[in-house]
């Protein structure tokens, strides 16, 4: 588990939400960029919004097809 820490290397337990998600992403877009694949879908919030509005759009259109 990764905890934030301030500049003097103390902990930092008032982080925002906003602030815990970039803490988390931060080593998987490291390893991403570094070369160690993963796919970007999963810890980039926007690309994964569009990621799973696809799948649900997929999941009617199956829906729709095996209905008829």
């Amino acid at each position: 588990m990764w905890e934030p820490l301030t500049a003097t290397g103390e902990p930092n337990r008032g982080v925002t939400a906003a602030q815990r998600v970039e803490i988390e992403r931060s080593p998987a877009w490291a390893y991403n960029i570094n070369g160690g694949g993963g796919a970007i879908d999963y810890f980039d919030g926007y690309r994964w919004y569009e990621m799973a509005c696809r799948h649900i759009a997929n999941d009617d259109e199956r829906r729709r097809e095996r209905s008829r």
